[in-house]
Order: structure tokens, then sequence, then C-alpha cells
């Protein structure tokens, strides 16, 4: 079980970038704007990783715990962090897309 945990917050970082994206393109009907907003968004949420004391409010700090990766430990917040930041934008942006006309 331990083991299937690590790929599964990779995954869930992995989904908060286009979650963005999706968030972001309903604002827009370019392309470009969205996935620079989407890649601005994404680097200005892993800066404090860079800042000594910061990195508890790094998301990249929660996708890749190494203790979960050594199977060492459930990481259960780590788990709540990762599925919040890919559920949060898409559930945002379902019912935007559902209001706009096309």
């Amino acid at each position: 079980m331990l083991v299937a945990v690590h790929p599964l917050l990779l995954w869930l970082g992995s989904l908060f970038v286009p979650g963005l994206a999706t968030l972001f393109s309903t604002f827009s009907s370019d392309l470009i704007r969205p996935l620079a907003a989407a890649v601005v968004v994404s680097v200005l949420v892993g800066l404090p990783s860079f800042f000594l004391g910061w990195a508890e409010w790094s998301l990249t700090s929660y996708w890749a715990n190494l203790p979960a990766y050594l199977g060492q430990s459930f990481p259960l917040k780590e788990l709540l962090v990762s599925l919040l930041a890919a559920v949060i934008p898409i559930a945002i942006a379902v019912p935007l897309f559902k209001r706009q006309q096309y």
C-alpha cells in the first residue's frame, strides 16, 4: 500500500498545472494566455521551497515526500494537500465551462 502512494502523489501533483490551465481558459479564448498563467502560478507556488524555512509553504514539498517514497510512513497530510490542489481548480472550472455559451 505504501509503495502505491508515491506515484499517486506525483500524479496528483501533475494534475495541478492542467487544472490551472483549464481554469484560466474559462477566462480567455486564447491558448497562450491560460498556459502562461498556469506556468506562472506553478512557478510562484514552487518558489518558497528555495528559501530557508519556507519549504512547508511550497506545494512541491507535499508532492515529493521522501519518507513516502522510501515506504517508511503514510503521508496523509501530503495526500490531502495534493488532492485538494488537484481538485480545486477543476471543481471551479467545470461550473464555469457550463455557464459559457459557444
